[in-house]
């Protein structure tokens, strides 16, 4: 829940307030500048009815201080400050406008149902959003009502705003304060609490396929039908020949089901990608750096006729060289020279085997300066972000050798529920991480930064699907590394100190942000010129 107050001229720099009084006795003359405004009901000629009108614009959109749109609207309150002028058993009313005005408005220009505010529910609403008595009073007067807030609600949701008109029942003149009042604290204000929308996406990873360099894979539930092809390395072969797909281990098909799941129980972040496998580990989870080397070498040589863009690397060893002579860091610097974005999992060794937290635990190929090396984030279970950790067994920078700050950022990775088949190795070893059954479908807790690495692959392919619905060509893989770094969250440890870059990176995965950056950030701009093609919002809601 939050709540913005919406006062012209505050310390947030909001000036979208518009009042102004219209009168029956002077019927051409507009007072958008006056310090008060008067609201009166006579009907004798020589004062006339006079309504006030006040309207906040600018309330709904992406920017700093704007309300989400679409965010729920749970309440609102109208505080008008005014004279101690009326009458005692008199109440003042707050109509919905349903007729456009301005602050220039005069009694005979609205005349959309004849001169002046006609209550007709075709200029003005003749139900009041909210009432309030005895206006002899001097000082606030607050208008609250479930009236009130549906008409905010309304407003959240696209419908226009065009404010409401303040009459009252008696004929002693109401004086109430502007928005041009000299004192900030004496001008109108509109205090709404909200919760804003749940970030939701049509986006599914359309159109995008992600290699998985792993035990093999099936999709939840064992399917096949998303897998465009299965290779086996483990044998050495550099070109192995198509096969039916496999995972014997269980590794993959949990890392693959956390990019692009499609099961509604437990869906993926893109669940609508396709996955090239291919299989570098054997049965135990064992493999070599050189069928590694051959899997990467394959994908970028095979890049085109299997449309892959994004490889997932939920492996790793330790660093032995500088990165410029590691060939398994060649191997990904090549792939992302070839434009495929590598994703690779930091690391687990984030502790001592005295369970010291520590640094210098990225493995290799996390050192690769163009990968992006994703840490482990500890969602503690809990879909709040505020209790949110990094995982202590998350290896952290800097890389050996090179002194490399890495990790890049860090995404959920602890205790992560993710598809497995009952006859995996990892299932059957691992009884205690065995999670609900859906559908009769078996699902594992796993941990570890290889599943974060998994979560960051399926987002890095719903911005793929972004760009290039928006501009017809996907990022380089150096652009999608800027946007989830720029976007990333910094999270807090339990003291709340912020953790160091070279512990969390930017900080947190911001999924949605990073595809609202890819909507905004034009690739196919010539250089030197701003590739900026969208406004940006400036921040998003986060347990609104």
């Amino acid at each position: 829940m939050q709540t913005t107050s919406y006062q012209q001229g505050n310390t947030a720099g909001y000036n979208g307030v518009v009042d102004t009084d219209v009168q029956f006795r002077y019927p051409t003359l507009s007072a958008p500048s006056s310090p008060e405004m008067e609201v009166d009901n006579d009907s004798s000629p020589d004062d006339g009815w006079r309504w006030a009108l006040i309207r906040f614009d600018n309330l709904f959109g992406p920017g700093a201080n704007q309300i989400p749109v679409g965010s729920t609207i749970t309440s609102a309150t109208l505080t008008i400050q005014h004279r101690a002028d009326g009458n005692s058993g008199a109440t003042a009313s707050l109509h919905q406008m349903l007729a456009d005005w301005s602050g220039q408005s005069t009694w005979n220009s609205l005349s959309t149902s004849g001169a002046g505010i006609q209550f007709d529910n075709v200029e003005a609403k003749s139900t009041a959003d909210a009432s309030v008595s005895n206006l002899a009073t001097t000082g606030a007067k607050v208008f609250s009502d479930s009236a009130l807030t549906a008409a905010l609600q309304a407003w959240a949701n696209g419908a226009p705003n065009r404010g409401w008109a303040i009459r009252q029942s008696q004929d002693n003149g109401w004086i109430v304060r502007a928005s041009e009042d000299a004192t900030v604290a004496n001008r109108p204000m509109l205090t709404i609490s909200y919760k804003a929308p749940v970030n939701t996406t049509s986006l599914i990873g359309a159109g995008v396929t992600i290699a998985v360099i792993d035990s093999g894979l099936f999709e939840d539930g064992a399917g096949t039908s998303r897998i465009k092809t299965t290779r086996d390395f483990t044998s050495g072969q550099t070109n192995p020949a198509h096969i039916s797909p496999v995972d014997a281990y269980g590794h993959g098909t949990h890392i693959a089901s956390l990019m692009g799941g499609d099961k509604t129980e437990v869906e993926g972040v893109a669940p609508g990608v396709k996955f090239v496998s291919l299989q570098v580990l054997d049965q135990n989870g064992k493999g070599t750096t050189s069928h590694v080397i051959n899997a990467i070498q394959w994908a970028v040589a095979n890049k085109t006729t299997y449309g892959i863009d994004i490889i997932n690397l939920s492996l790793g060893h330790p660093i032995f060289e500088r990165a410029a002579t590691d060939p398994l860091v060649q191997a990904v610097e090549a792939a992302v020279r070839s434009g495929i974005t590598m994703v690779v999992a930091a690391g687990n060794v984030g502790m001592n085997q005295q369970g010291h937290v520590g640094y210098g635990g990225i493995t290799s190929p996390g050192n690769a300066p163009s990968a992006i090396t994703v840490g482990s984030q500890r969602t503690r279970g809990t879909t709040t972000r505020q209790d949110d950790l990094v995982s202590d067994f998350s290896s952290c920078g800097p890389t050996w050798y090179d002194a490399f700050a890495k990790p890049d950022l860090v995404a959920p990775g602890q205790y992560v529920l993710g598809a497995s088949t009952t006859s995996q190795y990892l299932y059957q070893q691992l009884p205690m991480t065995r999670g609900q059954s859906f559908g009769g479908r078996a699902y594992l807790n796993l941990s570890g930064s290889s599943m974060s690495a998994g979560v960051v692959s399926g987002t890095v392919a719903l911005m793929i699907e972004q760009s290039k619905l928006t501009f017809g060509v996907r990022p380089t893989s150096n652009a999608i590394k800027a946007m989830l770094m720029r976007s990333a969250i910094p999270l807090t440890d339990a003291q709340g100190v912020r953790y160091d870059v070279l512990t969390q990176g930017a900080g947190s995965l911001n999924a949605r942000a990073a595809t609202q950056l890819a909507a905004a950030l034009n690739p196919t701009v010539v250089l030197n010129a701003s590739w900026v093609y969208a406004s940006l919002p400036s921040s998003t809601v986060i347990d609104g």
